[in-house]
Parts: structure tokens; sequence; C-alpha cells
């Protein structure tokens, strides 16, 4: 019997093409790592000069000393890091990072728009003016209403208290807003206003712009009358009480 004698031959110009593009492709990713490195280590790239836009309520020294990219390349620039190191600030609700070639970035700030403070849970909260509640350690340096007897975050009568709050700022020729001291929401009473000035306004639930143009009217008669209001009862428009006191 013959041997076979056939032997199928290897195709070594087809390993070489495919060792060849492996190379070139090793070859070209070393090249784009490097040549990259190399230009984040450039001076014509390195940031310089970061702009900060859309705070009003935050310095913008505070926010600098959150972000820590000054001095290094706007090439390498982690937008990710540094919107989550801004993110930790209480006040700031978004972000949005520029890069400004060759070596200038802007951050544009979304502040909360905090309107009032909350006591709930044996601790405050900043509330903005969609509801949201804030943690917060310190309540110092922070001029704003005192929202009381909410049981928890998402109690509903929080959305009564804003609504009182946003009909009172409408008054400031009459009122500031500055002047509220406490607004207490009670579930059976509803709103409860106490001012600066010593006033208690019971002012119930709903109707307060009305409930407020009425009450500027009873002050204005009042004050006329040289007499000084301790106490008014708005829960019924038809049958107002007030309790005066000396002046």
């Amino acid at each position: 019997m013959k041997k076979n004698r056939y032997r199928r031959k290897r195709n070594w110009g087809r390993l070489f093409r495919g060792l060849t593009g492996i190379l070139s492709v090793l070859i070209l990713s070393f090249g784009f790592v490097w040549g990259y490195a190399y230009l984040c280590q450039m001076p014509y790239f390195v940031i310089k000069d970061i702009q900060i836009e859309g705070n009003k309520s935050i310095p913008t020294k505070e926010i600098t000393k959150l972000v820590t990219c000054q001095g290094k390349s706007l090439l390498a620039l982690n937008a990710q890091k540094i919107r989550h190191q801004l993110s930790q600030h209480p006040l700031i609700k978004g972000v949005e990072i520029k890069r400004i070639w060759p070596n200038k970035m802007k951050i544009v700030i979304k502040e909360h728009q905090i309107v009032a403070l909350a006591y709930i849970e044996n601790r405050w909260w900043l509330v903005d003016k969609e509801g949201e509640c804030i943690p917060t350690t310190t309540r110092k340096g922070l001029d704003l209403p005192v929202i009381t007897g909410l049981s928890s975050q998402n109690d509903p009568h929080l959305k009564t208290a804003l609504a009182l709050i946003d009909a009172w700022s409408h008054k400031q020729k009459s009122f500031s807003l500055e002047n509220i001291s406490e607004v207490h929401v009670d579930v059976d009473l509803g709103i409860n206003v106490f001012t600066l000035q010593g006033w208690q306004v019971l002012i119930g639930n709903g109707n307060f712009a009305k409930k407020l143009d009425t009450l500027v009217k009873i002050l204005a008669y009042l004050q006329k009358n040289g007499k000084q209001v301790k106490f008014i009862d708005l829960t019924d428009m038809h049958r107002i009480y007030a309790k005066l006191g000396k002046k």
C-alpha cells in the first residue's frame, strides 16, 4: 500500500499578514496613547481660567474650592468627576461643564430656589420652590420663613405652606416675606402664620391671595386708627375675628 504523501501546505502569507495587522494596531494604539499623554502635558492646554455662571446664593469662591482642576490639562478634564464634586453642595441642583479651547472652562450652576426652612423629624431642612427638602446641619445666616407641623418631607401639607409663602411674597408692597417668622401647619385649622412684628394670622387653607388682600386692608385700617393687631382669624371671610393689643 502506498503512503499518502499529501501534506496540507501552511498559508504563511495569510499568517504573516495577520501578524502584521495586529502589530500595526498595537503600534497605532501606543502612538495614540503616547501622543495623548504628550498633548496633556503641553502648557498650551493647561486650564488658566474657570468661569462660573448661574450662581446667585452660592459665592463663586465657594464653588471654585470644590473644583480641583485648576492647573490641569483641558484635554484630561473629567467633567463627570467635577459634576459629582459640585453636586455635594446642598444648594446646587444641576451642573453643566463646558470646555473653551484651548485653556478655559465654564461651569454653569443651577441652584435650588430655597424659599423656606422646615423643621421635620427633629432636624432642619432647606425647602426649595418645588417642595424638595434638602438636609442641612445649620440655619445660621439663613433669613427664611420656618415651616413647622409637617410629619415628613413628603407631607402633602408642605405644598399648602409653600403656596401661602408664594402668595405672601407677591404682597411685598404691604409686608415683606422676611417678616414671616413661622408658618405652622395644623391638620385641622390649616395654616397659622407668625410674624416678627408679633402678629398671629390664622389663614386656614386655600384662597390665600384674597385673604391676604383682606389682611392688608385690616392692617391699614387698624394702623390708621392707632391700633395694633395681635391675632387675626381669616379662615372664614364672612366672619373675621381680630384680637388687638396695646401699641
